[in-house]
């Protein structure tokens, strides 16, 4: 613990972020990590519940430590995107969001994204992951022929 009121002393600060202009031209993080003394400010601001790296999960060996909430482990987790595409794989458009994808995607067992036709060939600009990452593509239609038989090489299930 950094000190005993460092939360009542010090507000919250956040990793600033790209610029959407900017984060459209990759498919990369667009948090910026804060300075190594804003990072000791805000480690000050810790109340010493006892949890290591309360704030966020961090992957640690394989496992993930963390506030209790971030080791949820669910057996199933289901995507929507915005977009799929055989090189691109999943994308969205809110990149707020694609953290929690990505813990999802690092978290749970078996993986379902389900999106409707229009999506086929979309690509957006946050990046979700590759599409051998899923286990199970849920569609309102069939997709093309060299969609079926890319998820049937990368043994993912279709459903339509």
């Amino acid at each position: 613990m950094g000190k005993a009121t460092g939360f009542l002393e010090y507000e919250r600060v956040e990793n600033p972020g790209q610029e959407p202009l900017e984060r459209i031209k990759t498919y990369r993080e667009f948090h910026t990590p804060l300075s190594p003394e804003e990072r000791q400010k805000q480690g000050a601001r810790c109340m010493d519940c006892g949890v290591p790296f309360c704030q966020n999960g961090k992957p640690i060996m394989g496992m993930v430590s963390g506030c209790p909430l971030n080791n949820l482990c669910p057996d199933i987790a289901f995507y929507s995107a915005a977009g799929v595409h055989i090189e691109k794989g999943a994308t969205c458009f809110n990149l707020e969001e694609l953290p929690v994808k990505h813990w999802a995607m690092s978290m749970a067992q078996h993986h379902v994204l389900v999106v409707d036709h229009s999506k086929f060939g979309k690509v957006r600009p946050a990046r979700m992951g590759e599409l051998k990452r899923f286990d199970t593509i849920i569609s309102d239609n069939r997709p093309d022929d060299e969609f079926v038989e890319y998820a049937k090489a990368q043994r993912i299930t279709l459903k339509y």
